[in-house]
């Protein structure tokens, strides 16, 4: 009997658990969330490249070479980015605007 009860329970209560976890954010809620997490698979290698350029600028002293390996880290982060945006693009897509 109390196997029963708990099932009847269960059975009940399991349709509001998943209704609130599966509830869709707006799309600029979502865009902002997904931005601060950065779902980009390569996320560990933009930070590695990135820690060798900034590490090339420490030991460099030659001025054009610090110019070109500024506009690298430049490129790099913008790069990034990008993919960023378009991942998080992806994701909220389908999200309601308000």
């Amino acid at each position: 009997m109390k196997r029963m009860l708990t099932l009847f329970v269960v059975a009940a209560v399991l349709p509001s658990i998943v209704s609130a976890q599966v509830r869709e954010r707006p799309r600029k809620e979502c865009f902002r969330t997904c931005l601060s997490v950065d779902p980009t698979p390569h996320k560990g290698r933009y930070e590695e490249k990135l820690a060798a350029i900034r590490e090339s600028k420490k030991r460099e002293t030659d001025v054009r070479k610090l110019e070109q390996l500024n506009e690298a880290e430049q490129h790099l982060t913008e790069k990034h980015l990008d993919s960023v945006d378009n991942m998080c693009h992806k994701i909220c897509d389908q999200n309601p605007e308000e």
